[in-house]
């Protein structure tokens, strides 16, 4: 039965190498044989699946730790390679030095091949384990990017914008700097989902989102509000910069037709946008502010961005 991991057997003397490799190979491993260190690298450089590497210590072209330190440096992911060290010493600052390199397992020359099939499965067994739970990392980080993702638009979703915006606020108020946000709604949304369908409705959602993803900041956060609205925080941003942004949106998404089926949709939006600290010190606060400038938008004829106004003092 072949074992999923190949193996790389490095070592200046052919023979050793051979012997080895035709030992490997009928236990079931796939062995790959290399007797320099720059026929190793391209080995290891053109077949991804070698996880362990059985590295001689003493060869003339370079040592077999310094060899393993470059390999777990240059390794795209280095926790799925294994190395077992061969050694005809038994200096004990060497086998220091190779556990320091995460070197597991070392075996000494005359090699014991028995012994070696054992640190060769001990290895496997480590990588395998390595695998699942970076499988399982990868489970448990799908899982939580659902909780907070809207499924239709990979946007983040209303919760995990109302978490964010608070904490972005308690930042920015100790920074003493400030933050926008901007709501935006699509017109008259409703008579693409009665003419067209909700198919063409969630295409346009998703274009919409692609948008806002596309000419957004890395500092930026995109989130489907609910519907056809949707909400950016930015980080940093006071109401002229937002609205500079917001008004590249709406000439992008203005200009934009989507092909579907037989015809070609266009939308606009409308978007208001509050600011802290001019418009409010909290996230409800800058949330009511952004609506009622948004509700504005709307009011003026739509496919337009409207500032919150300042809130009123009491006389």
């Amino acid at each position: 039965m072949s074992n999923q991991w190949e193996l790389l057997i490095l070592d200046d003397d052919p023979e050793i190498v051979e012997e080895l490799s035709d030992f490997l190979d009928m236990a079931g491993y796939r062995c790959h044989g290399a007797t320099t260190a720059q026929q190793a690298q391209e080995l290891l450089a053109s077949r991804p699946g070698i996880g362990i590497m059985i590295v001689d210590l003493c060869m003339p072209s370079e040592n077999g730790l310094d060899f393993i330190r470059r390999q777990r440096r240059e390794r795209h992911d280095a926790r799925l390679l294994e190395a077992i060290l061969l050694t005809g010493h038994s200096g004990e600052e060497q086998i220091i030095e190779a556990l320091r390199l995460g070197v597991a397992d070392y075996q000494k020359k005359p090699v014991d091949v028995d012994a070696l099939l054992h640190a060769v499965s001990r290895a496997e067994q480590r990588l395998n384990d390595r695998r699942r739970a970076r499988a399982r990392e990868h489970q448990v980080n799908e899982l939580q990017a659902q909780v907070v993702r809207d499924p239709l638009t990979g946007l983040f979703n209303r919760r995990y914008l109302q978490e964010t915006l608070e904490r972005e606020l308690a930042r920015i108020q100790r920074e003493r700097s400030v933050l926008s946000v901007v709501l935006l709604d699509a017109d008259h949304f409703k008579s693409i989902n009665d003419r067209y369908g909700h198919s063409a409705g969630d295409l346009m959602l998703q274009t919409f989102a692609r948008v806002l993803q596309c000419g957004s900041r890395k500092a930026d956060v995109a989130c489907r509000y609910g519907g056809e609205e949707f909400a950016v925080i930015m980080a940093g941003a006071n109401a002229e910069e937002a609205k500079q942004r917001a008004e590249e949106w709406r000439q992008a998404i203005e200009n934009l037709e989507v092909a579907y089926e037989s015809t070609r949709l266009s939308m606009t939006f409308s978007a208001g946008i509050a600011s802290y600290p001019a418009h409010g010190a909290s996230g409800p606060a800058l949330l009511r502010a952004a609506d009622d400038a948004l509700y504005a938008a709307k009011a003026q004829g739509r496919n337009r961005i409207c500032l919150a106004e300042p809130p009123q003092t009491p006389a």
